[in-house]
Protein backbone atom coordinates (compact mmCIF):
# COMPACT_ATOMS: atom_id res chain seq x y z
CA UNK A 1 0.00 0.00 0.00
CA UNK A 2 2.70 2.70 0.90
CA UNK A 3 4.50 2.25 -2.54
CA UNK A 4 1.15 2.42 -4.49
CA UNK A 5 0.63 5.65 -2.55
CA UNK A 6 4.46 7.40 -3.67
CA UNK A 7 3.28 5.81 -7.11
CA UNK A 8 0.10 7.80 -7.46
CA UNK A 9 1.54 10.60 -5.25
CA UNK A 10 4.57 11.38 -7.46
CA UNK A 11 3.66 9.63 -10.65
CA UNK A 12 2.26 10.93 -13.93
CA UNK A 13 -0.15 7.42 -13.47
CA UNK A 14 -3.65 9.50 -13.60
CA UNK A 15 -4.27 12.07 -15.80
CA UNK A 16 -4.87 15.58 -15.22
CA UNK A 17 -8.46 15.87 -16.26
CA UNK A 18 -9.56 12.44 -14.85
CA UNK A 19 -11.32 13.98 -12.06
CA UNK A 20 -12.77 16.98 -13.67
CA UNK A 21 -16.40 17.19 -13.27
CA UNK A 22 -18.46 17.58 -16.40
CA UNK A 23 -21.10 19.92 -17.11
CA UNK A 24 -23.57 17.90 -18.23
CA UNK A 25 -25.97 18.76 -20.47
CA UNK A 26 -29.15 17.69 -22.45
CA UNK A 27 -28.70 16.76 -26.12
CA UNK A 28 -30.50 14.34 -28.22
CA UNK A 29 -29.88 16.11 -31.81
CA UNK A 30 -27.79 12.70 -32.87
CA UNK A 31 -31.21 11.17 -32.42
CA UNK A 32 -33.41 13.77 -33.98
CA UNK A 33 -31.22 14.16 -37.10
CA UNK A 34 -31.53 10.73 -37.60
CA UNK A 35 -35.38 9.82 -37.17
CA UNK A 36 -35.23 13.23 -39.82
CA UNK A 37 -33.11 11.39 -41.86
CA UNK A 38 -35.24 8.02 -41.85
CA UNK A 39 -38.35 9.89 -42.57
CA UNK A 40 -36.97 11.34 -45.25
CA UNK A 41 -35.70 7.93 -46.70
CA UNK A 42 -40.05 6.93 -46.60
CA UNK A 43 -39.41 5.23 -43.22
CA UNK A 44 -42.43 5.16 -40.77
CA UNK A 45 -40.58 6.40 -37.18
CA UNK A 46 -43.62 5.77 -34.73
CA UNK A 47 -43.98 7.28 -31.28
CA UNK A 48 -41.83 4.50 -29.28
CA UNK A 49 -44.46 4.35 -26.60
CA UNK A 50 -47.58 4.65 -27.68
CA UNK A 51 -46.99 3.35 -31.22
CA UNK A 52 -49.02 6.00 -32.82
CA UNK A 53 -47.63 7.98 -36.02
CA UNK A 54 -44.87 11.16 -35.24
CA UNK A 55 -46.45 14.43 -35.07
CA UNK A 56 -44.80 16.34 -33.31
CA UNK A 57 -41.31 14.80 -32.92
CA UNK A 58 -39.55 15.44 -29.10
CA UNK A 59 -36.70 12.93 -28.44
CA UNK A 60 -37.35 11.45 -24.85
CA UNK A 61 -34.93 10.27 -22.56
CA UNK A 62 -36.66 7.05 -21.41
CA UNK A 63 -34.69 7.27 -18.02
CA UNK A 64 -35.60 11.18 -16.65
CA UNK A 65 -32.56 13.26 -17.48
CA UNK A 66 -33.52 15.48 -14.33
CA UNK A 67 -32.53 12.30 -12.02
CA UNK A 68 -29.95 10.63 -14.31
CA UNK A 69 -28.37 12.94 -17.06
CA UNK A 70 -27.20 10.01 -20.37
CA UNK A 71 -27.68 10.78 -23.57
CA UNK A 72 -26.51 7.36 -24.55
CA UNK A 73 -28.43 6.48 -27.47
CA UNK A 74 -30.27 3.67 -25.75
CA UNK A 75 -31.96 6.31 -23.67
CA UNK A 76 -32.91 8.31 -26.06
CA UNK A 77 -36.60 7.31 -28.39
CA UNK A 78 -38.71 9.18 -30.71
CA UNK A 79 -42.25 10.28 -29.38
CA UNK A 80 -45.19 12.59 -30.14
CA UNK A 81 -44.31 15.67 -28.07
CA UNK A 82 -47.85 15.05 -26.32
CA UNK A 83 -46.69 12.09 -24.96
CA UNK A 84 -43.43 13.61 -24.10
CA UNK A 85 -45.07 16.05 -22.38
CA UNK A 86 -47.20 13.71 -20.32
CA UNK A 87 -44.48 11.53 -19.42
CA UNK A 88 -42.21 14.72 -18.17
CA UNK A 89 -39.41 13.13 -16.02
CA UNK A 90 -41.31 10.16 -14.33
CA UNK A 91 -39.66 6.71 -15.23
CA UNK A 92 -41.74 4.13 -17.12
CA UNK A 93 -43.28 1.88 -15.29
CA UNK A 94 -42.06 -2.04 -15.99
CA UNK A 95 -44.88 -2.79 -17.68
CA UNK A 96 -44.41 0.44 -19.66
CA UNK A 97 -41.43 -0.45 -20.85
CA UNK A 98 -42.09 -4.19 -21.90
CA UNK A 99 -45.04 -3.00 -23.87
CA UNK A 100 -42.85 -0.68 -25.53
CA UNK A 101 -40.14 -3.24 -25.99
CA UNK A 102 -40.85 -4.62 -29.72
CA UNK A 103 -40.90 -0.97 -30.60
CA UNK A 104 -38.02 -0.11 -28.72
CA UNK A 105 -35.73 -2.86 -30.56
CA UNK A 106 -37.77 -1.87 -34.12
CA UNK A 107 -36.31 1.80 -33.25
CA UNK A 108 -32.34 0.86 -32.14
CA UNK A 109 -32.38 -1.55 -35.47
CA UNK A 110 -33.42 0.85 -37.84
CA UNK A 111 -31.44 3.64 -36.37
CA UNK A 112 -27.99 2.02 -35.30
CA UNK A 113 -27.80 -1.20 -37.03
CA UNK A 114 -25.28 -1.02 -40.00
CA UNK A 115 -25.01 3.06 -39.37
CA UNK A 116 -22.64 5.09 -38.72
CA UNK A 117 -23.98 5.43 -35.04
CA UNK A 118 -23.88 1.56 -34.53
CA UNK A 119 -20.20 1.27 -32.65
CA UNK A 120 -21.73 4.44 -30.56
CA UNK A 121 -24.35 2.85 -29.53
CA UNK A 122 -22.61 -0.27 -28.76
CA UNK A 123 -20.34 1.30 -26.35
CA UNK A 124 -22.62 3.55 -24.58
CA UNK A 125 -24.50 0.49 -23.54
CA UNK A 126 -21.45 -1.16 -22.14
CA UNK A 127 -20.61 1.09 -20.02
CA UNK A 128 -23.89 2.74 -18.87
CA UNK A 129 -25.85 -0.64 -18.57
CA UNK A 130 -25.17 -3.63 -16.24
CA UNK A 131 -24.39 -7.15 -17.06
CA UNK A 132 -23.42 -6.61 -20.74
CA UNK A 133 -20.79 -8.69 -22.63
CA UNK A 134 -19.64 -7.16 -25.86
CA UNK A 135 -19.09 -10.56 -27.81
CA UNK A 136 -23.06 -11.04 -27.03
CA UNK A 137 -24.63 -7.91 -27.18
CA UNK A 138 -27.72 -7.58 -28.71
CA UNK A 139 -30.69 -5.59 -29.02
CA UNK A 140 -32.49 -7.74 -26.82
CA UNK A 141 -29.65 -7.85 -24.47
CA UNK A 142 -29.61 -4.42 -23.96
CA UNK A 143 -33.09 -4.14 -23.27
CA UNK A 144 -32.35 -6.62 -20.50
CA UNK A 145 -29.84 -4.71 -19.26
CA UNK A 146 -32.25 -1.37 -19.47
CA UNK A 147 -34.78 -3.41 -17.58
CA UNK A 148 -32.33 -3.97 -14.95
CA UNK A 149 -31.22 -0.24 -14.31
CA UNK A 150 -34.53 0.82 -14.89
CA UNK A 151 -35.34 -1.39 -11.35
CA UNK A 152 -32.13 0.11 -9.86
CA UNK A 153 -32.77 3.47 -10.53
CA UNK A 154 -36.38 3.23 -9.31
CA UNK A 155 -35.04 1.69 -5.93
CA UNK A 156 -32.18 3.91 -5.35
CA UNK A 157 -34.08 6.91 -6.13
CA UNK A 158 -37.52 6.28 -5.34
CA UNK A 159 -38.69 7.75 -8.70
CA UNK A 160 -42.59 8.48 -9.73
CA UNK A 161 -43.47 5.92 -12.26
CA UNK A 162 -45.29 6.50 -15.23
CA UNK A 163 -48.11 4.29 -16.16
CA UNK A 164 -50.14 5.60 -18.77
CA UNK A 165 -53.37 3.45 -19.75
CA UNK A 166 -53.05 4.80 -23.40
CA UNK A 167 -50.11 3.07 -24.51
CA UNK A 168 -50.72 1.02 -27.01
CA UNK A 169 -50.04 -2.83 -26.28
Amino acid sequence: MRRWSYEVRDGDLVPDHAFAWEEWRRFTGQVRDCVVDLQAQGKQVPCTWSGKKLNQLAIDHAFPWSRWPNNDLWNLLPCNESVNSQKSDRLPSSIVLKVAKPRIIKWWGMAYEDSILEHKFRDEALISLPGLQSESLSFESVFDAMMHQRTRIRHDQQLAEWNPSSIII
